[in-house]
C-alpha cells in the first residue's frame, strides 16, 4: 500500500514542474516594431499603449500594429496620446523592425494610417 502511495505521489510531482509557454509570431514581431518605434524616446521603457490593433501577415511574414502610444519627455511628463503605426517582417529565424512613425512625424501620416491601420 505505502508503495503505491509513494508512486502516486511521485506521479503528481513531477507534472509540478514550470510552464514553457511559446511566445506567438505576432507576439515576437509586436515587441520588435514597439522597439523600433520607441528607440529615440526620451524613457522607451516607460512608453504607454492603448487601443493597440494587429493587422495579420497581410505580407509575406510581416505584421503592421496600429494605436496609440503616449511617451515621456526629458522632464519626466508624459507628453500625451499620439496614434502610430509601425511594423515588423521576419528575416530568417527573427523579426526586424522596419518602419514605425507617429503622428506629426510625417506629412503623409494621415494618409498612411488610413492605408495600414483602416481594415
Amino acid at each position: 500500500m505505502r508503495k503505491t502511495v509513494l508512486i502516486a505521489l511521485v506521479a503528481l510531482l513531477a507534472g509540478c514542474g514550470p510552464k514553457v509557454e511559446v511566445e506567438s509570431d505576432a507576439s515576437k514581431a509586436e515587441k520588435v516594431a514597439k522597439a523600433g518605434l520607441t528607440q529615440d524616446y526620451f524613457d522607451p521603457s516607460a512608453v504607454q499603449y492603448r487601443n493597440m490593433v494587429t493587422k495579420g501577415k497581410d505580407s509575406p511574414g510581416g505584421y503592421t500594429f496600429c494605436g496609440e502610444l503616449n511617451g515621456k519627455n526629458k522632464y519626466g511628463s508624459y507628453t500625451g496620446f499620439k496614434r502610430f503605426y509601425s511594423r515588423a517582417e521576419k528575416v530568417g529565424d527573427a523579426y526586424q523592425f522596419k518602419f514605425g512613425y507617429t503622428e506629426g512625424e510625417k506629412d503623409d501620416f494621415a494618409q498612411n494610417w488610413m492605408v495600414f491601420c483602416q481594415w
